[in-house]
């Protein structure tokens, strides 16, 4: 080979090694979320808004990456995901066994609250007379409806799968499901309480329309991390979870303490 052709070689190799260990070179990372206010969300004038999707903002700024936000439907979000095509990162998942199949994890930057029992007054003190979410489960007397494919966090997610009784899953929203428990179709279903009175907007109740009802052993500390798919670059997650370390230091920590 020439020495010309082979220094062009050279300098090619090196230069796609640069820019793979730049992550994506300078391209916008799609970063993906679905509609679930107060979280995340789509303003009436079309401008992304919602807490974990500021911080989401931050983490990126910090990290120095292009990004481009979009509105996907949840399903369709892990339809992709699963499908591991374009590189992209969506906001404020848990992280579960499932999903560890198809797609690679943020550090957590989010914990929410701990999940509660919701249903109307009438059954809410039905709901408060049962003393943990796993005697709740194996109430007879008791309807439970609760999204398809939805996590509600390491606790409840696993007293879900182990339930003896049969479980109603929906494939809709959350605030579909949370119409079906006030159109008494079931008697409960579970919810973040940060996010119920927006869910119950959503879903056409008024506030306060359903009761929230804490669950003894549902710790707080579920998890929310970036979702992202195979395809995005190491050298990216790597600035992704540098940034994370930076801003959230205090969740590291208490993240290092044993899983709920």
């Amino acid at each position: 080979m020439p020495v010309g052709s082979a220094v062009a070689v050279l300098v090619a190799g090196v230069l796609t090694a640069l820019l793979a260990g730049a992550g994506l070179a300078g391209e916008r990372l799609l970063v993906t979320f679905f509609e679930r206010p107060p979280y995340y969300y789509t303003r009436p004038d079309g401008v992304p808004a919602g807490s974990m999707l500021e911080e989401t903002r931050r983490i990126l700024e910090h990290a120095g990456l292009r990004y481009e936000l979009r509105s996907v439907p949840a399903s369709r979000i892990l339809a992709e995901m699963e499908m591991g095509a374009e590189p992209q990162c969506s906001i404020g998942w848990f992280v579960t066994q499932e999903r560890r199949r198809f797609a690679v994890f943020s550090l957590p930057f989010h914990r929410s609250e701990a999940q509660v029992a919701v249903g109307l007054p009438e059954v809410a003190g039905k709901l408060r007379r049962v003393e943990s979410a796993q005697r709740l489960l194996e109430r007879p007397d008791l309807r439970l409806g609760v999204v398809h494919g939805f996590s509600y966090g390491t606790a409840l997610d696993r007293l879900l799968a182990a339930s003896v009784r049969p479980v109603e899953r929906v494939r809709g929203t959350p605030a579909q499901v949370l119409r079906m428990v006030a159109s008494r179709r079931f008697d409960y279903t579970f919810a973040d309480p940060e996010e119920l009175p927006m869910l119950e907007r959503a879903a056409g109740l008024r506030p306060g329309t359903l009761v929230p009802v804490p669950l003894p052993d549902v710790p707080v500390g579920n998890l929310r991390h970036l979702m992202c798919s195979w395809s995005v670059p190491a050298a990216t997650l790597d600035r992704l979870d540098a940034a994370i370390r930076t801003l959230f230091p205090d969740l590291q920590e208490s993240a290092a303490g044993p899983t709920p």
